[in-house]
């Protein structure tokens, strides 16, 4: 962890000493937002089954905290710092951890400090057995998005609840559903205020970003698309910053465009060559977009990009094994004729 981008980091937790025979393996991690403590999950021998833990980051200790039965799931704190919400599945039989059915996902919240039995039952679908139930706040707090798949499908369902009072969640707000049928992908990039900015390929294959605004309660005719549906394939998006970033694959390689929150286009992300950008992400309050980018000539790099200065910058790059100086990546296009061998009937 770091107090800021030009500052040393220090250790908080090396998934290197978790276990003597490596049999654990770090799944994923979430800081309270005040900085206090990092969840973290940790997976048995490569199994999708994880265990979460709290780290409080003065001591670098663990709490006695421990999220069990916790599989195919996010980990999203409150404002208040003071728990996070989870999905996990009820305890299987003993001894058929591995081949248990996958039914019955639900939706709790957790509040640091307290053993997982007093954990709050948020949201169940008991009608929907075998679907994937999850969520989580929005950035601000306010809002809680709950998400519906069946299995692997891509279409999912989109419900929210108004959690009120940031700074003091009301846990057992009313389920409201924006959409509640298998049409098209929901993901929500963030909010201002109650409006939603939504990544949908609802009659839009290559995928187009949309403002919904649950209040209206008029359907899809209150939708509008903010960032329409482009030649090419919209592959990432994030809402950082005020300011809607788009991943389009423009010719097999990333390009990334700069739009307003009302949809202005501000521009192309300056990337380092011609490569491949992943994992857009940021603060929708803060002023930093930090991206990976992989090229034939540079190994994979994160980049922050200062959004009021408009520079770019490698954050923490990987030692250089050769001198790309030399080098120069270039795209050539040409036309292929197939020719098809004549068959005779």
């Amino acid at each position: 962890m770091r107090n800021s981008p030009a500052e040393a980091a220090t250790l908080l937790l090396d998934p290197n000493a978790l276990s003597p025979d490596g049999s654990l393996a770090f799944a994923q991690s979430s800081p309270s937002p005040d900085g206090k403590y990092l969840a973290y999950g940790l997976s048995q021998g490569g199994a999708d089954w994880e265990v979460v833990h709290v780290r409080d980051v003065a001591t670098g200790r663990d709490q006695d905290d421990r999220i069990e039965w916790f599989r195919f799931s996010g980990i999203s704190w409150t404002k208040d710092s003071k728990g996070f919400f989870y999905s996990r599945y009820p305890e299987p039989p003993k001894g058929q951890e591995l081949q248990a059915a996958l039914e019955h996902q639900k939706l709790y919240y957790h509040r640091v400090g307290t053993p997982q039995g007093q954990d709050r039952l948020v949201y169940e679908r008991p009608d929907l057995p075998k679907w994937f139930l999850g969520g989580g706040a929005t950035e601000d707090g306010r809002y809680l998005i709950v998400y519906l798949r069946n299995g692997t499908d891509p279409k999912n369902r989109l419900y929210y609840a108004d959690l009120g009072d940031p700074l003091n969640p009301r846990l057992d707000a009313p389920m409201v559903k924006i959409v509640d049928e298998d049409i098209a992908e929901f993901q929500v990039l963030g909010n201002q205020g109650a409006k939603l900015f939504v990544r949908t390929d609802l009659d839009a294959p290559k995928r187009k970003i949309i403002v919904i605004d649950p209040r209206l309660r008029i359907g899809r005719a209150g939708w509008t698309a903010v960032v329409p549906e482009r030649e090419q394939p919209l592959e990432g998006a994030a809402f950082v910053g005020g300011k809607l970033f788009a991943q389009y694959l423009v010719d097999v390689k990333s390009e990334v465009l700069m739009f307003s929150a009302e949809g202005r286009s501000e521009g192309k992300l300056a990337l380092s060559g011609v490569g491949t950008v992943a994992s857009l992400s940021g603060r929708e309050d803060g002023d930093e977009l930090f991206y990976a980018f992989t090229s034939f000539l540079g190994p994979t790099t994160v980049y922050r990009y200062d959004i009021k200065t408009g520079t770019t910058a490698s954050f923490e790059p990987p030692p250089a094994v050769f001198d790309p100086k030399g080098y120069e990546t270039t795209q050539v296009f040409f036309r292929v004729q197939l020719l098809l061998p004549v068959t005779t009937p």
